[in-house]
C-alpha cells in the first residue's frame, strides 16, 4: 500500500536544488513517485508504507542540507 506525503521545504531556490532533491528522494528504497514543485516549494512524495518509515523522505531532504516544515 502506498502512502503520500507533502513535504514544504525552506531554503530551495532554483531547479538545480529542486532537481538534486528529486534524485536523492527517487533514489530512496520504497519511494515510487516524487514531484518537486519549486514554485510553492515543496516535495510531493509517495512511498510504499511498508517499506519506508514516514520519516524517511523528511530525513532524505535534510541529510541534503534543506530544512522540511512537517
Amino acid at each position: 500500500m502506498t502512502a503520500r506525503v507533502d513535504l514544504p521545504l525552506s531554503g530551495m531556490t532554483c531547479a538545480a536544488w529542486a532537481g538534486t532533491i528529486e534524485g536523492k528522494l527517487s533514489k530512496t528504497p520504497g519511494v515510487t513517485h516524487v514531484k518537486v514543485d519549486l514554485g510553492r516549494p515543496a516535495a510531493d512524495v509517495e512511498y510504499e508504507r511498508d517499506l519506508v518509515a514516514p520519516h524517511v523522505p523528511v530525513r532524505a531532504v535534510q541529510d541534503l542540507g534543506w530544512e522540511v516544515s512537517v
